[in-house]
């Protein structure tokens, strides 16, 4: 399923890639973000294959 990262920059349009199950599960717990990019206020709490998930800090 592409999504646009949620990272804290409003100009980015990049298109991170999960399954729907994946998403789901990871939403519940943060952001999910393309990799290296930034979530203000946020820490990353996994790095997976495609995206990085951020927990509010």
């Amino acid at each position: 399923m592409p999504l646009i990262c949620e990272c804290s920059d409003s100009r980015c349009a990049e298109i991170v890639l999960v399954d729907l199950d994946t998403y789901r599960v990871e939403r519940r717990h943060g952001l999910l973000t393309a990799p290296e990019h930034v979530v203000e206020r946020g820490r990353v709490v996994r790095c997976d294959d495609g995206y990085w998930l951020h927990e509010a800090a």
